[in-house]
């Protein structure tokens, strides 16, 4: 299952961003890609935000894990610094991808067999002042009703 959209400002890749964060549950993994400045942790923030009801985001590029919550958890990794899978071993990588947390991973090309295969997968093209075009892509059922999330109230 595939959708695109364009955003043409912050505010609106922040409301795509709430407009899923409303419908996570335990056990989704949301994979962010795209170029330094792209708006992954801007579309971060918008999750985070309708999942908690404020928005505590920061980058987690020098700090590789936040974790805002503990029931149920929400795990914000960012893999930009990491350089090899045995890395993110000795970092527990694996430990955040628990069935009762929810895990948004930016920069997830540097952990490919380390993600489930079902997971959504946010791809976002454009930097500065460019509209950003967003492809959302579902690898499975748990990602797929996340996904249909977005065209329908669930």
């Amino acid at each position: 299952m595939l959708q695109r959209t364009t955003t043409y400002s912050a505010e609106e890749t922040i409301a795509l961003g709430e407009r899923i964060g409303r419908n996570l549950r335990p056990g989704d993994v949301l994979a962010f890609s795209g170029e330094l400045g792209s708006g992954k942790t801007t579309m971060i923030r918008g999750v985070v935000r309708a999942a908690l009801g404020d928005d505590p985001v920061a980058s987690p590029t020098f700090v590789f894990w936040h974790r805002y919550r503990k029931e149920p958890p929400l795990h914000h990794l960012d893999l930009y610094r990491v350089e090899s899978e045995h890395e993110l071993e000795e970092l527990g990588f694996e430990e955040a991808l628990t069935p009762d947390a929810v895990v948004l991973v930016e920069w997830p090309e540097r952990a490919p067999e380390l993600l489930p295969e079902d997971r959504l997968a946010v791809t976002i093209e454009g930097i500065g002042a460019l509209p950003r075009s967003i492809t959302l892509h579902a690898g499975g059922p748990r990602s797929e009703r996340l996904l249909g999330c977005l065209e329908a109230a669930c």
